[in-house]
């Protein structure tokens, strides 16, 4: 398998996804899903669910300049 392995080269699972299964609009649509849209709306609920249940808070970073 092409994309066994990848380490760190996260579109390597994505090119290897293409190269298999071709370029169909299904197919890129389900990867853009799977692989991007859900990942970013799962990660933002479970961090509003965190932060609701004081597990962290949201703090602002700033540069202070002496």
């Amino acid at each position: 398998m092409i994309g066994a392995g990848m380490g760190t080269s996260g579109l390597v699972g994505q090119f290897a996804i293409i190269d298999t299964m071709g370029t169909s609009s299904k197919v890129l649509i389900m990867i853009l899903l799977m692989h991007f849209i859900l990942p970013g709306i799962i990660s933002y609920i479970v961090s509003e669910w965190m932060r609701k249940k004081g597990i962290y808070k949201i703090r602002r970073y700033e540069i202070i300049d002496n």
